[in-house]
C-alpha cells in the first residue's frame, strides 16, 4: 500500500491503520495509528479496505467511494452499497481513484 502510493506520486498522502480490533498489539509507535474514534472524527473520499469485518466502518463515510481490494477471504463477501466496488489489483484502484477525482 505505501509503495503504492509513493509510485504514484503520493508520498505525501499518509497511510492510516486503524486499531478496528483493540489490538493491545497495535499500540505501536506509528504516526497514523488511530482508534476507531479518531477515525469517526474525520472526513474521507476514497478509502481501500479488504476486510469485509471492516466495511461497517467505512460505511459512515456517506460520501466515500470504497475500493474493495480482491483477496481470497473477501470473495464471497456481499458488498455493502454501490461505493463499494470489487478491485482485483492497485491498477483497478487507480482507474477508480480517478473516476472519483473526476
Amino acid at each position: 500500500s505505501r509503495q503504492w502510493l509513493d509510485e504514484h506520486n503520493l508520498e505525501r498522502i499518509p497511510l492510516y491503520c486503524v486499531d478496528k480490533y483493540g489490538r493491545e498489539m497495535f499500540k505501536q509507535d506509528y504516526t497514523y495509528n488511530m482508534t476507531l474514534e479518531q477515525l469517526y472524527s474525520m472526513t474521507f473520499d476514497f478509502a481501500v479496505e479488504d476486510s469485509p469485518a471492516a466495511f461497517e466502518h467505512v460505511m459512515h463515510f456517506d460520501k466515500c467511494k470504497v475500493a474493495v481490494f480482491d483477496r481470497p477471504w473477501n470473495r464471497q463477501a456481499e458488498l455493502p452499497d454501490d461505493r463499494f466496488v470489487r478491485c482485483s489489483g492497485w491498477q483497478e484502484i487507480d482507474r477508480l481513484l480517478e473516476e472519483v477525482q473526476s
